[in-house]
Parts: C-alpha cells; structure tokens; sequence
C-alpha cells in the first residue's frame, strides 16, 4: 500500500536457483527497482512460487523479471 500511495513504479529482476522437482532453492536481486519495498515483495512472492518439475537431473538457475505498473 505504501507504494501505491507513493506512486512507486518498476522493475525488478530476480535471479533463482530452481530444483529438478520445481522446488525454488534460493532466490536473489539481480537488478533493483530501486525501491526497496518493491524488491522486496517481488522476493517474497516468488519465494512462494512452486515450478514444474524439470527433465533435467541437475537445478538451474532462471532469471524471473518482475514489472509494478500501476494503473
């Protein structure tokens, strides 16, 4: 809400280490929106996220850009 109020807007760009089963290991900032707080959310959003299950026997790292537009 914080941002909405302030008019914050942009993009986010995440960096994460995704399991063979789609399971998120670990995920990092790559490129800040410059708002904290949007990092932020974006961070803990993804960290929910669940991904399908790949047919690679080995994780893998995926880059996951994250737009906030208001509107």
């Amino acid at each position: 809400m914080m941002a909405r109020r302030q008019g914050w807007q942009g993009r986010v760009a995440l960096k994460a280490l995704v399991a063979p089963d789609g399971r998120l290991l670990e995920v990092t900032l790559e490129e800040s929106s410059g708002f904290a707080v949007l990092d932020q959310a974006a961070i803990k959003t993804v960290n929910r996220w669940q991904l399908q299950a790949s047919s690679s026997a080995a994780s893998e790292w995926i880059r996951i850009p994250v737009e906030f537009r208001l509107r």
